[in-house]
């Protein structure tokens, strides 16, 4: 007999003798194998729902986040020979921040605002400065949006026909404003008001706005409005504070002519998707909000986040 075959017939009867031994050894290695397979994909059930659980539960500003810059409003004809700060910010912010984001965002904006004027043009107006109502002009993308904003008289502003052709005289502001609005300054559509600058500091011209439309939010809670109340219509037990909501080119073009110099903000808003970002995700997203933070506060002039 060879050395294989006495080697065959050896195992063979080990095999025979203690099968019963050997199987058990057998299903425990298999039962051992699917355990620990199994529980690499229960660890990241379990991250999964955490991660969802944390994000559900957490409040609006633990999750959202915004940017902003404070600028001033530039002559027409200036800022069309150069990029303007404005411009220079928006071009910044979408490629260092909006771009590497949008798959984690349930929504985003971007919200302009002048400085605050006060309003004229009728007695109801003309009270002592403490108590006196007043607004910023404010123009923000996806407000006119079906979603986010419902119009329940008149229309959306159109833009200036003066600016699309390069005059800088600006003989009535098309503006809307929120329901809210209507009732604290008793203006419906068609109703015109002066707007007169709050700082005499600056050209003290008034400006004609009309109201051409009124709106209201469709969902004031929902987060992508967070932090944003006081860019809608209140009364804070002094005066009432009603903003005007107009189109960019009137702010840019028509505003900025006319107020050279203004003192004007813009904010980008970020609203993140809780239902979208996944347990793999977090670290990196963390990572990356750490570095957009560093670049931001570096490289972006007179910004915050």
């Amino acid at each position: 007999m060879s050395f294989l075959q006495l080697a065959y017939s050896i195992a063979r009867r080990r095999i025979a003798a203690a099968w019963r031994l050997e199987l058990t050894l057998f299903l425990g290695i298999l039962l051992a194998v699917s355990i620990l397979s199994g529980s690499v994909v229960f660890s990241d059930l379990l991250a999964e729902a955490a991660l969802r659980r944390a994000l559900q539960e957490a409040p609006a500003e633990e999750v959202n986040f915004w940017v902003r810059i404070y600028h001033h409003l530039e002559e027409p004809a200036t800022a069309a020979q150069r990029d303007s700060v404005y411009q220079t910010a928006i071009d910044f912010v979408e490629e260092r921040v909006n771009r590497p984001f949008r798959p984690y965002l349930e929504g985003e904006a971007r919200l302009l605002e002048t400085a605050t004027f006060f309003f004229g043009g009728a007695p109801r107006f003309d009270l002592p400065q403490e108590v006196r109502p007043r607004g910023r002009v404010q123009y923000m993308t996806g407000l006119f949006a079906e979603n986010r904003s419902q119009l329940i008289a008149g229309r959306w502003p159109a833009e200036p026909a003066e600016a699309v052709a390069g005059v800088v005289t600006m003989p009535v502001l098309e503006v809307v404003i929120d329901t809210t609005g209507t009732e604290l300054l008793a203006l419906a559509v068609g109703d015109e008001l002066d707007l007169l600058p709050s700082t005499g500091t600056l050209n003290q011209q008034a400006t004609r706005a009309r109201v051409v439309g009124v709106f209201r939010r469709v969902n004031p809670a929902d987060d992508f409005w967070y932090g944003r109340e006081r860019n809608f219509s209140h009364h804070n037990d002094q005066w009432a504070t009603v903003p005007l909501f107009t189109t960019e080119a009137a702010i840019l073009e028509t505003m900025a002519a006319t107020y050279p110099g203004l003192y004007a903000n813009a904010t980008w808003i970020y609203d993140l998707n809780r239902q979208g970002i996944r347990a793999g995700d977090a670290a990196a997203l963390k990572s990356a909000l750490r570095r957009t933070r560093d670049d931001i506060a570096a490289n972006l002039e007179n910004s915050t986040v």
